[in-house]
């Protein structure tokens, strides 16, 4: 019964063929195998439309994050997921529980997105702005006497700039401090560059441990590079350095503690590490945005 109801069909779609052929002057043979290939043209054509749509229903399946789940308003969230949140007809956009994130953010990130203390946290909506070295206007290393045979009796002379005048300064390992533009630094090494034998004197902010080269004739620059961020929530920066520490969020939202561990001048790339019970490495990237 199956094998005539096959037969039957495949004769009707060979009249639907004839009918589209102009030479009625074809012998059966020539017209059966004219028709034959034409139905295994169509089907073969039928075969690649089907493998078509089945290929774009994989891409769409990774394309689209709902996987088949409901979504009546469209918003790409799940309807489920949003009755589980006693939320509905609202916004991917909107931030339901005023933390800062959208909707969409805290459905990813499978968060809650009703509850302040629930949500991403913060340093991912971070990135680097800019990277640059400090430099210590107006402080200057002029010459070190090296007559004598212990380096702590060498005589070190600095120019300095305090209250918008150049001044003279002279100093010596661990022997008084000087002022350059209100800050305070010390003298506390000196070495002798192989190559050059130029004097490299270290000297040290007043409460700082970071050693600070200074070259004769050359710009003083603060090693520790100064790192602009910019808030991508808040579309504010803020200005820190290595080694020191920075706050994200709020009582109300949370706050979570941070410390700059490195910067790189030439990539810009910023680590920090969370301060916490369990801390964490984040690398921040550059920002795109200008």
């Amino acid at each position: 019964m199956v094998l005539l109801a096959k037969h039957y069909a495949e004769k009707s779609r060979i009249e639907t063929l004839r009918n589209g052929f102009s030479g009625y002057s074809l012998s059966a043979m020539e017209w059966t195998d004219k028709a034959y290939a034409a139905l295994a043209s169509q089907g073969k054509k039928d075969k690649e439309e089907k493998s078509a749509d089945k290929a774009d229903q994989n891409i769409n399946d990774k394309e689209n994050p709902l996987n088949g789940k409901v979504d009546m308003n469209r918003n790409k969230i799940p309807d489920e997921w949003e009755k589980e949140h006693n939320i509905s007809m609202v916004s991917a956009n909107s931030d339901e529980d005023s933390d800062g994130f959208t909707l969409i953010q805290e459905y990813e990130a499978k968060t809650n997105p009703t509850n302040p203390l629930s949500h991403p946290k913060y340093i991912t909506q971070v990135y680097v702005d800019a990277v640059s070295q400090q430099r210590f206007t107006g402080l200057e290393l002029v010459s070190v006497d090296r007559t004598k045979p212990d380096k702590k009796d060498w005589q070190i002379t600095f120019n300095v700039t305090r209250n918008n005048r150049k001044r003279t300064e002279f100093v010596q390992i661990g022997i008084g401090t000087f002022k350059n533009n209100n800050v305070d630094f010390s003298v506390v090494d000196i070495e002798i560059d192989d190559k050059t034998q130029d004097p490299i004197v270290y000297i040290q902010r007043v409460g700082k441990t970071e050693r600070i080269p200074c070259r004769p004739k050359q710009a003083v620059y603060d090693p520790a590079p100064r790192v602009r961020f910019l808030n991508a929530l808040v579309e504010r920066t803020f200005i820190t350095s290595v080694g020191a520490e920075f706050k994200l969020g709020t009582e109300k939202t949370g706050e979570e503690l941070y410390k700059i561990i490195s910067a790189d001048l030439n990539t810009k790339d910023v680590v920090v590490e969370s301060i916490s019970e369990t801390p964490e490495i984040f690398t921040i990237h550059p920002s795109e945005k200008k």
